[in-house]
């Protein structure tokens, strides 16, 4: 009989042990919520502002050809961190030298600077600000150029987890320029004269601008 005494509080006594144990362990794990917080909480993005990149597209001839390059100088602020690459660069403010337009060819690129920008006014820059960038892709910029500002649809995409692209179609003629394109298609006029003898140089240019964003999550 001792011996079942004894047996029994053994269990007994071992059971009511690992009761408490279970007891603490769950109530350890209710007092320290804050682990799960931190495993979910959202990476905040920031511009890479060096990583800007603004090309454009134009086009010559009566075939439409293009004729692409770049701007070596652009200047990005006022983006805000954000979860998002669109909440961020829907605060952006830019500026754009248009002397540090290239196109791969200097003659050419003279021409751009000196008879097409050269002869708007306030023609150093062309400036703008971000004003929305919807859920379902589009959005909308105000552009400055020539003087005057202008509403601008565009349309974006996340090309990945750390790259926006924005895209965009001008009608030069919209900022009152269409004398300085006919400028520069006077010093360009046997370049721009196809096989039906006519000079063309079109009054759309694509722009496609890509920006990089660093994440603060490893």
């Amino acid at each position: 009989m001792k011996k079942l005494f004894i047996t029994a509080g053994i269990i007994s006594s071992t059971a009511l042990f690992v009761s408490c144990g279970e007891t603490e362990k769950t109530e350890e794990k209710n007092e320290n919520p804050t682990d799960t917080a931190l495993e979910t909480k959202p990476c905040v993005l920031t511009l890479d502002n060096e990583s800007v990149v603004v090309n454009w597209t134009s086009f010559k001839l009566s075939d439409k050809v293009g004729v692409g390059g770049t701007f070596d100088s652009v200047v990005v602020t006022g983006v805000s961190d954000n979860e998002t690459m669109a909440g961020s660069a829907e605060t952006a403010q830019f500026d754009i030298y248009t002397a540090s337009v290239n196109s791969k060819n200097p003659v050419r690129d003279v021409k751009i600077s000196d008879s097409f920008f050269g002869t708007m006014t306030n023609a150093a820059t062309i400036s703008g600000k971000v004003i929305s960038l919807n859920e379902d892709g589009s959005g909308t910029v105000a552009l400055t150029m020539n003087g005057v500002e202008k509403e601008i649809g565009v349309q974006w995409e996340a090309t990945s987890e750390s790259r926006l692209k924005l895209s965009a179609i001008l009608n030069i003629p919209d900022w009152d320029a269409q004398s300085s394109l006919d400028s520069l298609n006077g010093v360009c006029s046997v370049l721009h004269t196809g096989k039906d003898g006519s000079s063309v140089l079109w009054p759309d240019v694509e722009i496609e601008v890509f920006a990089d964003f660093k994440s603060d999550c490893e």
